[in-house]
């Protein structure tokens, strides 16, 4: 049990850091300020990749399932679907704010516009959750220690095996994206 304690803080950090795309997300939204929309949209893109980041938390479940037993088992892999559920519907309220400020642009009759860009959108969150993933870069480092970020977008982009993650968790951003986005909202590319 002490490991679903101490897989339950882990993972409320991440889901709290995920948790902040949505807010800054909805939040340039509803700014009418053109700084304080930007401002937000900065916030927002910072953390975007925060959103999907913790389902690729479920590659610590297999060797976590052999440390435990019984129940626990069973409450590790509850534990775990709940994550990653949660993260594919931050992810969707994250991205769905995008979406609809670009519904408000002259793009609003070219729904072809809106998809690649939505499709570009999730190659930058892509490229963001392999950094974090294999270079450990946060967020926040942009301000903290931005020649770090720097030098992770360079070896990132300069890898081929990294751009090959970055591409099949494109992919699979943007099918998750465009598979279950009707569920939590009536689609607005029809």
């Amino acid at each position: 049990m002490e490991l679903l304690v101490f897989n339950l803080s882990w993972m409320l950090y991440n889901f709290f850091l995920a948790i902040i795309s949505v807010i800054f997300g909805w939040l340039m939204l509803k700014f009418t300020n053109i700084a304080a929309r930007v401002a937000c949209g900065i916030v927002w893109l910072l953390f975007i990749p925060n959103s999907i980041y913790v389902i690729t938390d479920m590659i610590h479940l297999p060797k976590q399932y052999f440390e435990v037993t019984g129940l626990a088992g069973l409450l590790l892999i509850a534990e775990y679907i709940l994550l990653a559920v949660g993260g594919v519907i931050v992810f969707i309220y994250s991205i769905y704010p995008f979406e609809m400020e670009l519904l408000e642009t002259r793009w609003k009759h070219k729904k072809k516009y809106i998809i690649l860009s939505i499709f570009f959108l999730n190659f930058l969150i892509s490229f963001g959750v392999v950094m974090g993933r294999v270079q450990r870069t946060n967020s926040w480092y942009v301000v903290s220690e931005p020649l770090t970020v720097v030098n992770d977008v360079i070896a990132t982009a300069t890898s081929v095996e990294l751009m090959f993650y970055v591409l099949v968790f494109t992919f699979i951003c943007n099918t998750i994206y465009f598979t279950f986005k009707d569920l939590f909202f009536r689609s607005s590319l029809r």
